[in-house]
């Protein structure tokens, strides 16, 4: 089920990468996932932590400016916070993305 969400969307390459990362380190935590989640008026998020009340927006725009308006946008009750991770320097190596989006991940 949650890889036919992914495919849903029209996602890049490092976009599907970094999320679908994002998706197994978050539940090798232990932690309860959704993925792209529609919200009414706003659009669909990326992936929500539920144990934690924590969304992770992934996103290839290079502006500072522009992620920080796009978590606004995307905070609102029940979420502690939207972390926007940046993925347009991702590296090459899996390796190395895998340690980048480990930089992002909220434990508790």
């Amino acid at each position: 089920m949650r890889m036919e969400q992914l495919k849903k969307r029209n996602d890049s390459f490092n976009h599907w990468i970094v999320k679908s990362i994002l998706i197994f380190e978050l539940e090798r935590m232990g932690h309860r996932v959704e993925v792209e989640v529609h919200l009414p008026g706003i659009g669909y998020c990326d992936v929500v932590d539920l144990t934690v009340g924590i969304q992770y927006e992934i996103d290839g725009n290079c502006s500072p400016k522009y992620r920080n308006e796009k978590a606004k946008k995307y905070l609102r009750p029940g979420i502690r916070d939207v972390i926007v991770i940046p993925i347009h320097k991702l590296p090459n190596d899996i390796n190395e993305i895998r340690s980048y989006v480990a930089q992002y991940l909220v434990s508790d």
